[in-house]
């Protein structure tokens, strides 16, 4: 009976609480008991596929015209109808995944290299004098002159200044939001580096950088990938918002925000499904993004788990 007792007193989420098993396991045991996670995981596994394989599932050209079917209502030869070019709108919503996904992916990903790197060096060397210091304290001030703008405004000034294309819209993002995991980890930085074992390693002798980045950096990975999931379905609505004011991705590629806004001026004479069947995949890609970043924020933190 007792082994019986200590068996039940540490199953379910108290054998997390005990420490014996990582953020990974707890991540999987989670998403068992969050049936919103779950749905997030989903569609993030679900748009990551379609990225890969849309070209390949399309019924139709994404960028050819069909003559004779300019908006012609959804069918069963056409699933989401067609618009204004007599382009198929379901071809195009599916492949549109390759154009906003990897765009947003990879200016995610450049942002948060450039962010982390960034915050772990002006939170450890933040307020300690010296060029390191000085060096932090500068590129703060810059980042709080960048985030003065609001973003779209600032990503929609950049793009306008060097050109209308999906390389220069992914860079344009990038650069706005490595400010965003500047502070994050910085403040995450701030809290790590006078704890024992950093302590430790200044004591043993290690250079500041090898402390800043061998030490301290492991430690703030975690709401650096947390903040990505969030970050990636920004991107995506920030694509979308440049290619809807002409300012992003140029025509005829695949785009949801280019769909929507060539659409949306149907609406008026009836022809509603050219831009409400890619408004709903961007709404619903933005939503399983943000679902997941919240499963893995929960996951991935340690105080979840007490």
């Amino acid at each position: 009976m007792a082994e019986t007792a200590s068996a039940d007193a540490t199953s379910g989420p108290q054998r997390f609480r005990a420490g014996s098993r990582g953020g990974l396991d707890y991540f999987f045991y989670f998403l068992k008991n969050n049936p919103f996670a779950i749905l997030g995981l989903a569609i993030v596994v679900v748009v990551i596929l379609l990225t890969i394989i849309s070209p390949y599932i399309a019924p139709y050209d994404p960028q050819k015209t069909l003559p004779g079917k300019t908006l012609k209502p959804p069918s069963s030869e056409h699933w989401f109808g067609t618009d204004i070019n007599a382009l198929d709108v379901f071809s195009r919503t599916l492949t549109a995944t390759r154009t906003d996904i990897p765009v947003a992916v990879i200016a995610t990903a450049i942002a948060m290299f450039i962010g982390v790197s960034l915050g772990v060096v002006a939170g450890y060397f933040g307020n300690r004098g010296g060029p390191g210091g000085i060096a932090s304290e500068a590129t703060l001030r810059l980042m709080d002159i960048l985030q003065a703008f609001p973003v779209f405004i600032l990503a929609l000034a950049l793009v306008a200044g060097t050109g209308a294309s999906t390389i220069n819209v992914g860079i344009a993002i990038a650069f706005v939001n490595a400010p965003i995991f500047l502070r994050l980890i910085r403040g995450q930085v701030l809290g790590l580096r006078e704890m024992p074992y950093v302590e430790a390693a200044r004591c043993a002798g290690a250079s500041g950088k090898r402390v800043a980045f061998r030490n301290i950096l492991p430690g703030v990975i975690s709401p650096a990938l947390v903040q990505a999931s969030v970050t990636i379905g920004f991107a995506i609505l920030l694509i979308a918002g440049l290619s809807f004011v002409g300012a992003g991705v140029p025509q005829p590629t695949p785009e949801w925000g280019l769909m929507i806004a060539t659409g949306s001026r149907d609406i008026v004479t009836g022809q509603w499904w050219t831009s409400v069947f890619p408004g709903l995949a961007l709404a619903i890609t933005v939503f399983g993004f943000a679902l997941l970043g919240e499963a893995l924020g929960k996951a991935l933190d340690p105080l979840q788990r007490q």
